[in-house]
């Protein structure tokens, strides 16, 4: 049975793709969603901006960039945006575009791994975490929604 949490984001994730049948196709920025990364040393921190692709139906939530803010942050991806849930350690929502320019042929990575880029100090959720807890690691989006790189499929997997 699932439990409440999952049937929300299940139930947001299907009208956002309903939703997303509709609008046109929309090539991914080079300066909103390819920007260069950071140096390995640095921890990088995404620039939220109302003009994210993964945004244009609007942010549910209203969830913001800050710290202050820990169980509605906003976070803007190249490959997806999400609200973040310190409390909880997962995302109340997530909203990806999905077109033909996403998709590839670069094989699924299978490499789940916290998330570099949360605010320092805060926990980061670990694949080892889900041991015996009767629930199974998932994807902030679907890994076959990104497949046009391997920096792309790997961030589904964060």
């Amino acid at each position: 049975m699932m439990n409440l949490a999952r049937l929300k984001t299940l139930a947001a994730t299907l009208v956002l793709v309903l939703l997303l049948q509709g609008c046109p196709i929309q090539e991914p920025s080079s300066t909103t969603q390819r920007p260069t990364p950071p140096a390995p040393t640095a921890t990088p921190k995404p620039s939220p901006s109302s003009t994210s692709i993964h945004l244009k139906l609007g942010n549910p939530s209203n969830a913001i960039s800050s710290v202050a803010n820990p169980d509605n942050y906003l976070m803007v991806k190249p490959q997806y945006a999400l609200s973040y849930n310190k409390s909880k350690g997962t995302a109340n929502w997530a909203s990806w575009q999905l077109n033909q320019l996403w998709l590839g042929n670069t094989d699924r990575q299978d490499n789940f791994r916290p998330d570099p880029t949360l605010p320092a100090g805060w926990e980061k959720v670990t694949p080892t975490m889900y041991s015996g807890s009767g629930y199974d690691r998932g994807h902030i989006v679907p890994s076959a929604d990104r497949t046009r790189s391997v920096e792309d499929n790997a961030a589904t997997f964060v």
